[in-house]
């Protein structure tokens, strides 16, 4: 694994630890926000995520109207919106339970993304189950199974730690009719922690085989998440445009599509 991909990884998890820590003390949303809008641009998104999660936990325990989370959310999500529902799946998990919102059915996209936050979960906390035995909770229809692989094959990138050969052991585990999700889930982990040069795209594409459109879809999801939060990287683009055909201008007309179509579905979402 490269230093950057250790660094980031590192990072990342440094940003959402220290959220969860500012969070154990009684704090405004509007405290919250100006705190999480202070911290690095890079990772800012994931530090959203945290405090998603966190707000979701409170509001869940104790009922499941999530009043400041939908505040959070709306105030946030031009943004994070990605993060901010990753974050509430989060909550989910933890909590085991599944709050009657609107967002559940109004967005396929997001929710996708709400189950992809259960899938990473399941495959951080319950690894054995999830990815060693290939388990989804019975509490996940079979409508959703696809953004729970999704984020079970975010966390398949950080387990294999950024090396290709310990992921294609990793996912070479799985049936293949979960392999597209997997794949467009291992798109968004590399293209958000990296590596991140076109050469380490092309040993990923030639990797993912078959699935190489749901890998790309992945690697764009992350880039017009960070294109929206102002933290999009040289490297990310230059490998969205080679492998991907989508320059920024384009990514930018995609993540408007989201923000603005109520019936986007993240199967048809890019054109590959």
């Amino acid at each position: 694994m490269s230093n950057d991909v250790k660094t980031n990884m590192g990072q990342i998890q440094s940003t959402f630890l220290g959220v969860q820590e500012f969070m154990q003390q009684d704090h405004t949303l509007e405290d919250l926000t100006t705190h999480l809008d202070s911290l690095p641009s890079r990772f800012r998104s994931v530090a959203y995520e945290s405090a998603s999660m966190q707000l979701g936990l409170h509001e869940l325990t104790a009922s499941s109207d999530l009043y400041l989370w939908n505040q959070f959310y709306e105030q946030s999500r031009d943004t994070h919106s990605f993060h901010i529902e990753i974050g509430l799946g989060w909550a989910q998990a933890k909590t085991s339970v599944i709050p009657d919102i609107e967002m559940w059915t109004r967005k396929s996209i997001s929710r996708t993304m709400i189950c992809d936050g259960i899938g990473y979960y399941f495959s951080l906390f319950k690894g054995r189950s999830t990815i060693l035995n290939q388990q989804i909770p019975k509490f996940i229809v079979h409508e959703d199974h696809d953004g729970f692989d999704q984020g079970v094959g975010r966390r398949l990138w950080y387990h294999a730690e950024g090396n290709e050969e310990a992921l294609a052991k990793l996912i070479s585990q799985f049936s293949r009719h979960r392999l597209a999700a997997l794949w467009r889930g291992i798109g968004i982990a590399w293209g958000y922690v990296g590596g991140k040069s076109s050469d380490d795209a092309t040993i990923i594409v030639e990797l993912s085989d078959s699935y190489d459109k749901q890998f790309k879809t992945g690697l764009i999801l992350a880039a017009i998440s960070r294109m929206a939060s102002g933290a999009m990287v040289g490297e990310l683009t230059t490998t969205c445009k080679e492998h991907c055909g989508h320059t920024e201008d384009n990514l930018l007309e995609l993540y408007k599509l989201y923000l603005n179509d109520p019936n986007v579905h993240i199967g048809s979402f890019f054109n590959l």
